[in-house]
């Protein structure tokens, strides 16, 4: 009797310390920038890095849009399976800088432009291409831009040119990450 009090015992005392916790919030201004390649992964940058000032566009349902220079700044939101926006518009035929940021603590993250239609094989590919290839099957047509597999604080750039239409998606390829909500859409105008 008296081991189960004290199992009893342990299991509340466990089950409140577990409920305990702290929300920690992440901020950090700096926008680094990098140069790149199209359609290949960029140098990291170090969050502390200095950067220009730019202005990017944020609508009301969280929609993202580049800059005037043509510099789009995309994020992880902390530890969470999200990037800093569900919707991105942007204009056909256009060289684009994006700039991603990893603000995670403790995962690692991408950023792969596909078209909408190849989600599950392009993934179903990462998966198989495994850790060695960033979770990127390598030299796949089927992906459009793509950054490296960006450590936590990191920052990776990439410089493509939009197609002239298409319904395209930005999705992190890490194992379950798109399953979990990495994913945007992408609208081409």
């Amino acid at each position: 009797m008296k081991i189960k009090l004290i199992t009893l015992g342990l299991l509340i005392v466990s089950g409140i310390l577990m409920g305990c916790g702290t929300d920690t919030a992440q901020t950090d201004t700096a926008d680094p920038v990098a140069s790149s390649n199209s359609g290949q992964a960029a140098e990291s940058v170090k969050a502390d890095e200095p950067s220009p000032t730019s202005t990017m566009a944020v609508s009301e349902n969280n929609e993202i849009t580049p800059d005037a220079l043509g510099n789009l700044s995309v994020s992880s939101i902390g530890d969470t399976l999200k990037f800093n926006s569900d919707s991105v518009l942007l204009p056909k035929g256009t060289e684009i800088n994006v700039i991603f940021k990893n603000e995670s603590a403790g995962l690692e993250h991408n950023w792969v432009v596909i078209n909408k239609e190849d989600k599950d094989a392009v993934l179903a590919d990462a998966i198989a291409a495994g850790p060695d290839s960033e979770w990127l099957k390598p030299a796949d047509s089927r992906v459009l831009a793509y950054t490296k597999l960006v450590k936590p604080g990191e920052t990776d750039n990439i410089t493509f040119t939009t197609p002239d239409s298409g319904s395209l998606l930005a999705i992190c390829t890490f194992p379950g990450h798109a399953a979990g909500g990495m994913v945007s859409d992408i609208a081409v105008e």
